[in-house]
């Protein structure tokens, strides 16, 4: 199972022991798959 974590966008593949603690923790959440949240580009420094 997938888990995204929250404060640093990673992806992992988790089982067992590591999952159920994981989800403990309010930082991880369960995704469907390993693919990556769209982020939107920043605005270049001293464009308008």
């Amino acid at each position: 199972m997938f888990v995204l974590n929250k404060k640093t966008g990673l992806t992992w593949n988790v089982e067992g022991e590591l999952l159920e603690r994981l989800l403990k923790s309010p930082n991880y959440e369960i995704v469907e798959s390993k693919e990556k949240p769209v982020r939107k580009p920043r605005p270049k420094k001293g464009s308008e």
